[in-house]
């Protein structure tokens, strides 16, 4: 036997979502949620006519608790009129909002409660309030990362300001009365804003904060303050901005399909939607108050499978098949709803058409990165870098995009060079809001590189900078810092901050690790075991975990369980070469 083994050590990364455990219960149909959207989700009227949407969340008597986005009615002040439409069969009926009662959030919260009475019964929705493991585990040193295997599906319900893109009247009736609110379905991404997604300079007027949520679903506007639900159609989010842009009357093709149809701008929704983790709004002292009205579970959604994607698609505003904006509308409707090969197709046809269009190989690379084709993502990014000669706030995404494919192919050096651009193009535009997330990451390639000092700089900075944005606390973030700690002998501190990572987030798995870890540095081993089956309690297909499990139980002179521990990773993954040398010097 040799007589030297050691753990395995790696920092996490936010990416997809890792297998879960699903309740036995009586599952929804789509149909059957979409059925229930209708009824808990209102439509939210400011003075301005640029209405948001809104979540039936509790009743007391004849007073119902909507749930909505702060920036739907900041601007409203006491003595404008503020209405609510709120579905009742086939019928809508309006009624006054007592603007008084209007409740915005604290901390900056993007989240805004009101209330209004009826006499008539309404739905309200089922909160959630499980924890998503959206994480994957990243052993740099090692130049592994955990898989994800399923992904959870997700849907918005909400009111969309385009009418004519959702006309849905069978007759020749007023807009209004036909209208219902839009059913989308997609994939939940992250839950730390740590995805690519433009930065503070595309927040919704007021730059409320709190986006942590994010995920695949095509919206619109008009649908901020929309609900955000699971499988089982309860609520985990509030809904509230949207990566895209608006092609003008600037650009020579769109020119000319603007010029058939009347228009002078039309939406194109490349990237990821962003909303407001519920946890946010129970937290808060608003959702405190009216607890006792809200029903509220905690269980596991289940994975069902969609097969019918096309009904819950919206349709196609560019028409015209030689139009290359119609081939990237249909891309990107196509790789939200789980058809990233397809989607792919979609935006090969609008590059033959147009070869130079920047916006169709971002597209091409982000649904690439997305799909984990991580070699033909980084060629795509690298052709709209190229090809971007847009304003800043647009050249943003394509080097985020960039940093995304190298930091995956685990070429750290390169990916921080890209994201100090993207970094740079932030501060350009606005000095004094930078973007927390960007910092984390360069924190992370940092660590990567070896350079703990820089890493544990932009962690600090990072957390700074979320507490300055009055953002929650981050369990990643102290996670991955206390990891950069324990890398600099900082272990009383390291220590503080994982327990930090797990008073945020009970569930938070990686946490427990890193406890262990950093316990058994300590030499409080029979501490660290206790860390580690926790964290196996909560992910136990960590590979990682188990092989440090395995060295802390050979340091307790538990060689057989040790053994166990090591075998038990090899079966998650049977290269792990940590686990296998452990093994090998054990026997």
């Amino acid at each position: 036997m040799k007589n030297f083994i050691s753990t395995a050590i790696g920092a996490v990364a936010i990416a997809f979502i890792l297998p879960q455990a699903t309740q036995a219960q009586a599952n929804l149909s789509v149909p059957e949620i979409a059925q229930q959207a209708q009824e808990f989700t209102v439509k939210i009227e400011p003075p301005s006519g640029e209405w948001g949407s809104g979540v039936i969340v509790g009743q007391n008597g004849n007073t119902y608790y909507v749930l909505t986005a702060s920036h739907v009615v900041s601007e409203v002040i006491i003595g404008e009129e503020l209405f609510l439409q709120a579905f009742d069969g086939e019928k809508y009926h309006e009624y006054k909002i007592d603007v008084a009662k209007r409740e915005l959030l604290p901390n900056n919260l993007d989240l805004a409660l009101i209330q209004f009475n009826s006499d008539r019964q309404y739905a309200s929705v089922v909160i959630s309030a499980y924890s998503y493991p959206l994480y994957e585990h990243r052993d740099y040193q090692n130049n592994t990362a955990q898989d994800a295997q399923d992904s959870q599906q997700v849907f918005i319900s909400g009111w969309p300001l385009d009418i004519d893109a959702w006309q849905a009247c069978q007759s020749q009736q007023p807009a209004k009365f036909c209208q219902q609110p839009v059913f989308s379905a997609g994939t939940l991404f992250d839950n730390s804003a740590t995805a690519i997604s433009q930065p503070s300079i595309a927040n919704p007027k007021g730059n409320f904060g709190g986006y942590e949520l994010i995920y695949t679903n095509l919206t619109y506007p008009g649908m901020s303050g929309g609900a955000v639900l699971d499988t089982q159609g309860r609520l985990i989010g509030i809904h509230g901005r949207a990566d895209g842009r608006k092609i003008g009357r600037e650009d020579e093709i769109m020119s000319r399909y603007l010029d058939e149809v009347g228009k002078d701008e039309l939406p194109i929704k490349i990237g990821l939607s962003l909303g407001l983790p519920i946890a946010s709004f129970l937290a808060s002292p608003s959702g405190a108050a009216i607890s006792s009205y809200l029903e509220v579970e905690d269980s596991a959604p289940p994975t069902i499978a969609l097969t019918d994607w096309d009904s819950l698609a919206a349709p196609q505003l560019v028409t015209d098949q030689n139009n290359p904006y119609h081939w990237i509308e249909k891309g990107n409707r196509l790789w939200r709803v789980g058809e990233p090969a397809m989607a792919r197709g979609s935006f090969d046809r609008a590059i033959a058409l147009q070869e130079d269009l920047y916006l169709a190989w971002f597209a091409k690379g982000f649904t690439l990165g997305f799909d984990r084709q991580y070699d033909k993502a980084l060629e795509a990014c690298d052709r709209a870098v190229e090809l971007n000669v847009a304003p800043n706030n647009v050249k943003y995404e394509s080097y985020r995009c960039q940093a995304g494919a190298l930091q995956q192919l685990n070429r750290p050096e390169e990916a921080l060079t890209a994201l100090n651009r993207a970094m740079e193009i932030v501060a350009e535009i606005d000095s004094s809001n930078p973007n927390p997330a960007d910092t984390m990451l360069a924190g992370e390639l940092n660590f990567a590189l070896g350079k703990y000092d820089l890493a544990l700089q932009s962690l600090d900075s990072a957390v700074t900078m979320r507490q300055t944005q009055k953002l929650s606390d981050s369990a990643l973030l102290y996670n991955n810092r206390a990891l950069v700690k324990l890398q600099l002998g900082q272990l009383d501190s390291a220590l503080a901050d994982v327990e930090q990572a797990i008073a945020t987030n009970v569930n938070f798995a990686p946490a427990y690790r890193n406890q262990g870890l950093i316990l058994e540095t300590m030499e409080r081993n029979d501490e660290s075991l206790i860390a580690y089956n926790r964290a196996l309690e909560l992910d136990p297909n960590d590979y990682n975990t188990w092989t440090n499990k395995g060295f802390t139980l050979y340091k307790l002179q538990r060689i057989d369980e040790a053994k166990q521990a090591f075998k038990q990773a090899l079966e998650i993954n049977p290269s792990y070469q940590p686990a296998l040398d452990n093994l090998e010097a054990i026997e």
